[in-house]
């Protein structure tokens, strides 16, 4: 009984086994079924895939042409040389042929070869000519693909607004980023089918997509003008022996950008090859860096820099040039008009500060277009003050000086101005240096939309770049329409604007400069000699001076501009401006008594001696004086400056620079000149009053009939310099304590006494 029920039992599990595999059978003959049946149509074609081979076309990219349609940025045809493993028969000859043709090393060669992959690319970018001999070798494995690489006729002409393509043929820099979906085309593709083992079936030939070539643009600049304007800056920066040199030509009407120009350039076909590097070393000397000691970091660091579009990038101090918009501003709101008049003096008291002009001798009574030609500081603060702080703000704005211009360039930066909301940095004196263009930051291209809306009616344009997106047959896609802004002064205040700028071009104003470069000051407050190095003080370099007067000097002579040198002080700067009169160049020159008389070896620790320029040494003044015997020098001055006696008790180091001179000039001069013979009196009176009269024309002269402006002197008296009993505001002065030949007597303006010693 028990035997039966265990066979049964047995029997049982046997079918219920056979069932449950009887079941899996047919499910899965019902799955192939569905698969081979329903789904054959979709499994073939990832059949297909699975054994095609994708290799990819690059797009020819969008030419960049100039406005003329001079070609700027082109492509050249290269080629992509690969390998594929699998197909590879006679390896050796393989990688020799690599070796031979594409110049890598064998190891390298061999490393591609032998690499197991579908495909391995060995180089990219290869010269057509080279691939055309690779496909001679008629090698299995190796494919030449041809391909586009970027290039640019003109090297480095504009390259920072062009920019330039990395390997990928994308974009890196300037209009080649910015544009970059609309130059850079689709992408297309050569589909071949292979075997199981990855060689490629001959008999099945291949598919291709065609790519997209991408279109073209059509850019405002000019090639002809472009160039002039390098070739302008390169001049410059020469003469200036600037580090960098800015230009930036603009159409007022419409704001196209006709040139762009940040000098020194880099060569758009070569952009990761950096110039020669130097370095200041501490001892103020400069040193050649190889580039090759860079680290990654810094090369990139280095690269960036180079390729920085300064344009729109960089900020600066806009000086002179910002009192366009001082006048305009007043001008529209009425707080002065062409017939006002404003008196400078040299300097101008605001709040606790007395802010000097460019010309600390004063302008005199000027009209406003006068102001404008003089580039006169004390008139603009007049000005400013009149239309104060809240309403100068407010056009500041309006000109867009807060503001991206929106060009259509990467990277453009904003300047900085004061915190308005801040009565401690927004405040009258602020106000006033603003007046003049200092204290605070722009663009330059900031600066050309302003001056652009203050020259062409009043109306603020946003700067673009591209005119045009074009076609392959090269009709317009696409158009970049003028774009206004907004008003920000009238026609009528733009059209006097215009016509004050263009009399101060004709009527040929001479141009009279304080000469220094501050690159070149790195905090120096005395002569970088002697003294400087034994007492621990940080010393301003001749360099500083005659460097740009030798840069003035040879664009006076290029343009025929009159150009006037204030106070010279060393031996370079009077040889390079007695070279440049021999060759008739309209320069003339200046120099102070204290100049001629004292040099770093009569310093002391003390603010009467800290002036700028400073006291140079005995080779500088033995120079002056000799350039002053033999014609090179035309006048001597005061340099006045009267700063107050706090300004100048804080030693050499921290005194205010500038010391007073008014009241020693003639006395120190004759006592060091006239008397011992080495000048006679009537030369002195040429060069401390007919000289300046002459070239400036200012003054009268000293002749019967003519108003008598005069100083009497007592050529027998002598006297101690006294600072305490000057007249004057300021005290300071190196001659306190000298005894002078000639003491003053009387003083006439136009005939009448204004000051006379007490006991005449």
């Amino acid at each position: 009984m028990a035997d039966q029920q265990n066979r049964f039992f047995h029997r049982k599990k046997i079918m219920t086994i056979f069932f449950i595999c009887a079941l899996v059978l047919i499910g899965l003959f019902m799955r192939l079924l569905y698969l081979m049946v329903w789904r054959a149509d979709y499994y073939e074609e990832a059949a297909t895939r699975l054994h095609e081979r994708e290799r990819s076309i690059k797009a020819a990219r969008g030419r960049i042409l100039d406005r003329n349609g001079v070609v700027l940025a082109d492509n050249k045809t290269v080629c992509t040389v690969s390998v594929i493993h699998n197909q590879i028969t006679e390896p050796e000859k393989v990688i020799a042929m690599l070796v031979k043709e594409l110049g890598i090393s064998e190891t390298e060669a061999r490393k591609r070869v032998e690499k197991y992959s579908s495909m391995e690319r060995v180089k990219s970018n290869v010269d057509k000519s080279i691939g055309d001999r690779i496909r001679e070798y008629d090698l299995a494995g190796v494919k030449v693909d041809e391909d586009y690489k970027r290039y640019y006729p003109y090297g480095d002409l504009a390259s920072k607004v062009l920019g330039f393509t990395g390997g990928d043929n994308q974009g890196i820099i300037g209009l080649e980023v910015i544009y970059e979906e609309t130059l850079q085309g689709e992408t297309g593709m050569i589909l071949t089918v292979t075997d199981a083992k990855g060689i490629e079936v001959d008999t099945a030939g291949e598919r291709r997509v065609e790519p997209v070539p991408g279109w073209d643009l059509r850019i405002s600049i000019d090639r002809n003008i472009q160039e002039y304007a390098t070739q302008l800056a390169e001049q410059a920066c020469a003469t200036k022996e600037a580090d960098s040199v800015y230009i930036i030509a603009m159409d007022p009407r419409n704001g196209e950008i006709l040139a762009m120009v940040n000098y020194p350039e880099f060569d758009l076909n070569d952009p990761y090859a950096l110039p020669e590097l130097t370095e200041w070393k501490e001892d103020g000397s400069i040193a050649v860096v190889d580039p090759s000691t860079l680290t990654a970091e810094q090369k990139q660091e280095k690269l960036n820099a180079m390729w920085r579009n300064g344009c729109i990038n960089d900020t600066y101090e806009p000086g002179s040039t910002f009192k366009l918009m001082t006048v305009s501003t007043a001008y529209d709101l009425g707080a002065t008009h062409a017939e006002d008049t404003y008196y400078c003096g040299g300097s101008l008291q605001v709040e606790n500060w007395e802010i000097k002009c460019a010309n600390t001798s004063g302008h005199g009574m000027q009209t406003l277009t006068e102001a404008l030609m003089n580039s006169c500081n004390v008139a603009m603060m007049q000005i400013v003050q009149k239309v104060g702080m809240a309403r100068f703000y407010e056009f500041y704005k309006a000109f867009g000086l807060l503001d991206q211009t929106g060009i259509d360039l990467p990277g453009e930066s904003r300047g900085q101005f004061h915190n308005t909301s801040e009565t401690s940095d927004w405040n009258e004196v602020a106000l006033a240096t603003a007046s003049f263009g200092q204290r605070f930051t722009v663009t330059p291209m900031q600066m050309i939309t302003m001056v652009s809306a203050i020259v062409d009616d009043g109306k603020l344009k946003k700067p673009y770049v591209v005119k045009n997106v074009l076609n392959a047959d090269g009709t317009i896609k696409s158009t970049t329409d003028p774009e206004v802004l907004r008003q920000v002064i009238s026609e009528d205040t733009s059209a006097y604007m215009r016509e004050a700028m263009e009399q101060c071009r004709r009527l040929g104003k001479i141009l009279a400069a304080h000469c220094e470069d501050n690159r070149l000051l790195r905090g120096g407050y005395i002569h970088d000699g002697a003294y400087a190095k034994t007492h621990s003080h940080r010393g301003i370099c001749s360099e500083s001076e005659w460097g740009q007067i030798a840069r003035d000097v040879r664009l006076a002579e290029e343009t025929g501009c009159a150009y006037h040198v204030c106070h010279v002080s060393t031996k370079e700067s009077v040889s390079i401006i007695r070279e440049a009169k021999r060759r008739g160049v309209n320069v003339t020159c200046e120099t102070g008594p204290h100049y001629l008389t004292f040099t770093e070896d009569d310093l002391q620790e003390d603010g009467r001696f800290k002036m700028n320029p400073p006291l140079r040494s005995r080779e500088d003044r033995d120079a002056l004086i000799e350039g002053l015997l033999d014609g090179t020098i035309d006048m001597i001055v005061t340099d006045h400056a009267p700063h107050s006696r706090e300004e100048k008790a804080r030693g050499l180091e921290k005194s205010a620079m500038g010391v007073v001179g008014l009241e020693t000039s003639f006395a120190a001069c004759y006592t060091s000149f006239v008397k011992p013979g080495v000048l006679p009196l009537g030369k002195l009176m040429d060069l401390m009053h007919d000289a300046p009269m002459r070239r400036f024309g200012c003054g009268t002269e000293l002749a019967i009939g003519q108003p008598a402006d005069l100083t009497v002197f007592n050529l027998s008296e002598s006297y101690v310099v006294e600072p305490e009993q000057f007249l004057s505001m300021g005290r300071a002065t190196p001659f306190a304590g000298v005894t002078l030949t000639g003491v003053c007597k009387m003083t006439m303006i136009d005939g009448k006494i204004v000051w006379k010693e007490e006991t005449l």
